[in-house]
């Protein structure tokens, strides 16, 4: 596979708020992948990717509730428009 950029990939987590959400946008933070954090609870995602962006991370976060298609639509939409075409999608939430 030929990824457009190689050496940035773009990582989307969903339920980031907490728990394996909150650990897996840091660990792939840590590892060098910008990262895009979506949950419900706005200002947590926005503590941890304030968190990652301490850290050296690059690290955006907004507002998502999966029951919500205009909602991941947003999302999506967000996340692109922030960290370009997203590579990784890790869907937490649930």
């Amino acid at each position: 596979m030929k990824y457009a950029q190689p050496d940035r990939r773009p990582a989307v987590i969903t339920g980031a708020s907490s728990g394996i959400g909150a650990e897996t946008a840091k660990a792939l933070a840590t590892a060098g992948l910008p990262v895009a954090l979506g949950a419900r609870r706005l200002d947590r995602v926005e503590e941890i990717a304030a968190a990652i962006r301490a850290d050296g991370g690059e690290a955006v976060a907004h507002p998502l509730d999966v029951t919500s298609d205009e909602s991941v639509a947003e999302f999506a939409a967000k996340a692109v428009a922030d960290l370009g075409e997203i590579e990784v999608v890790v869907s937490n939430a649930g």
